[in-house]
């Protein structure tokens, strides 16, 4: 029954129009070296469409060995795709070879025409050495695979069918292996060597798994390249051609000077098709690797740091140059090149005398350009002035090894001015004794003389008889009245005030500072400093914005606010400003802490003197 279904199957696909495909001549041994004592298997194999014309074929010639035994077998293979069917024909040599001298023997390449076009095997190479005294073990007949129930088919030294249900031949290692190349075997320490994974292969490969990389100790290990779906290339190796598939690709920096080894790489490979699916899983091991890392040589420049190695270039920049007082600064700090961006330290900006200076924020941008890695990486800083005037970013310095040119360089970026302008509302205040300049007084001011007029009045009508004589007598009288219920009045007017005040200082920030803090909006910084000094600006009756923090605790209290809402005051605005120029130096609940400082401040404004 499977028999009837297999010839049905083999009809219908015959019938079916076939995509035309190469032609695969191609000669493999199961081993490169072999004992003088041992044998060897030759393995030629020609693949070619149905239909195809085919000359003589000639087999590769051996003339240092002895066939011991030769076999052939036929077999078909079916392939589907863009609406059609192949049908091919697979011819498969066995030779068993056994050397008759030591020394590097040569197999010649066969040979054979088809469709006009000669196709040749490629050249191998045996290495055989002395004798060992032990024989080599012959493989097992080809046909140990059948399937049960099958009888041998006349004609055929193999099962028709293996390759149709996934049997078939066991892929040697001279037609599947596993190699991991580095593309240097001498670096300086911190210099990329790129560790490249590949396939090699003269079977069919249906997909590889269970990828196993070593832990590459004493290297830092980046990824350049893993493909998502393996695309063969065509290589020779020895002259023979060969389908190379890259498995994965990544850029190592050695850590530290000596010898260091590379473990070998595991892989999984499915090999092999048939129409119903499935495939032979071979396991493969790929060889070790040894890398000779070179110390960095003496004389380091001050500014090296032990990660900086590779080709570098740095820039600083600030903006805005021309700043009002109390408007931050971005001071960028930027390396660019190719190396190891992760082990890479670029130099700090100094504290800055007139300028809070907040921790810097890190950035960084990979890029691989021609299987070398690197890329940016930046430091930024905000700097906020506390006073006019004009100052200078100081030029900073930076060394690197460049493992090309063998040698340390050195760069240094050009210093930076900063413009800090008085800004709105910051000037100088006059004491209130302050005398007006003299262009007010006129340019003829000068001293009076002192005159006093006498004033003669005639007393016609009694003082008594008078008529302001009964208020200036009752004057007194009211004057001590008013004076007692003075108090009383004071307090009825200032009663409306305190309720104000007490209505605001239960309600805490105004609605739409307070849903920022409750949404956990980072612009809450912002809005609850400009609040801030909205009220205290008020209490002080001047600008608050662009004062120090000492000049600013000296008008409150000079104001009569309490010292513990001068605290909050000053402790909230500290927050702000970290959380609007540094937000990573805040922790999770910088938010609240914030909102119940700045509530405590607005309380202690909002109070009289």
């Amino acid at each position: 029954m499977i028999r009837n279904a297999l010839l049905a199957l083999l009809i219908s696909v015959w019938a079916t129009p076939a995509l035309a495909a190469a032609v695969e001549y191609y000669a493999t041994v199961d081993r490169d070296r072999v004992p003088l004592d041992q044998t060897l298997t030759l393995q030629v194999t020609l693949a070619f469409d149905q239909g195809d014309e085919t000359g003589e074929v000639q087999l590769p010639e051996a003339p240092d060995f002895d066939v011991l035994r030769q076999g052939r077998s036929d077999h078909s293979s079916f392939s589907f795709g863009g609406g059609a069917a192949s049908f091919r024909k697979v011819r498969t040599w066995t030779l068993v070879l056994q050397p008759r001298r030591e020394g590097k023997l040569p197999i010649l390449p066969g040979k054979v025409e088809i469709g006009g076009k000669r196709y040749e095997t490629g050249k191998l190479t045996v290495e055989v050495g002395p004798a060992t005294g032990q024989p080599h073990a012959q493989p097992p007949p080809r046909g140990g695979g059948r399937p049960p129930g099958f009888p041998p088919m006349s004609g055929f030294d193999d099962d028709p069918f293996g390759s149709m249900l996934g049997g078939g031949p066991q892929p040697s290692e001279s037609d599947l292996f596993l190699r991991a190349s580095v593309d240097r075997e001498e670096v300086w320490v911190g210099e990329q060597v790129t560790l490249s994974v590949w396939l090699m292969s003269r079977v069919d490969v249906s997909h590889v798994e269970g990828l196993k990389m070593p832990r590459l100790d004493g290297f830092w290990a980046e990824e350049l390249e893993t493909p998502r779906q393996i695309s063969a290339t065509t290589r020779m190796i020895d002259g023979v051609p060969y389908r190379a598939y890259l498995i994965q690709r990544k850029a190592l920096f050695p850590l530290r000077a000596g010898e260091i080894s590379i473990d070998p790489v595991e892989i999984d490979v499915v090999s092999g098709r048939s129409i119903f699916g499935g495939g032979r899983k071979q396991h493969r091991v790929s060889p070790g690797a040894t890398l000779q890392v070179k110390a960095l040589p003496a004389g380091a420049p001050a500014a090296f740091r032990r990660g900086n190695v590779g080709h570098w270039s740095l820039s600083a920049q600030a903006t805005p140059a021309e700043v009002s007082l109390g408007s931050p600064v971005t001071v960028r700090i930027t390396a660019t090149g190719t190396g190891n961006l992760q082990n890479l330290e670029l130099p700090t900006l100094p504290k800055l005398e007139g300028f809070k200076l907040f921790e810097p924020s890190r950035t960084e941008e990979v890029q691989v350009q021609q299987r070398r890695y690197g890329g940016s990486k930046t430091l930024e800083y905000v700097l906020v002035p506390e006073r006019a005037g004009s100052f200078t970013v100081p030029a900073l310095e930076f060394a690197s090894f460049d493992p090309a040119q063998g040698a340390y360089q050195q760069v240094r970026t050009p210093a930076i001015p900063i413009t800090v302008l008085q800004g709105q509302g910051a000037a100088v205040a006059t004491g209130p004794g302050a005398a007006p300049p003299a262009a007010e007084l006129g340019a003829d001011a000068g001293l009076e003389p002192l005159r006093s007029t006498a004033v003669v009045l005639a007393a016609e009508t009694p003082l008594y008889e008078r008529p302001w004589f009964l208020a200036a007598l009752l004057a007194p009288a009211l004057a001590v009245a008013g004076v007692a219920a003075s108090p009383w009045l004071r307090r009825r007017q200032a009663a409306p005030q305190r309720r104000r005040r007490r209505g605001r200082s239960a309600a805490g920030l105004p609605a739409e500072v307070a849903g920022l803090a409750e949404r956990g909006d980072p612009a809450f910084f912002a809005a609850c400093e400009r609040l801030l000094h909205e009220r205290a600006s008020a209490r002080i009756d001047r600008p608050a914005h662009g004062l120090r923090r000492e000049e600013l605790c000296a008008a409150l209290a000079a104001a009569g606010v309490a010292a513990d809402a001068i605290e909050a005051c000053t402790e909230a605005l500290a927050t702000c400003e970290m959380g609007r120029y540094a937000p990573g130096a805040l922790g999770a609940d910088a938010i609240a802490a914030t909102r119940e400082a700045a509530s405590r401040a607005l309380e202690g404004l909002e109070e009289a003197p």
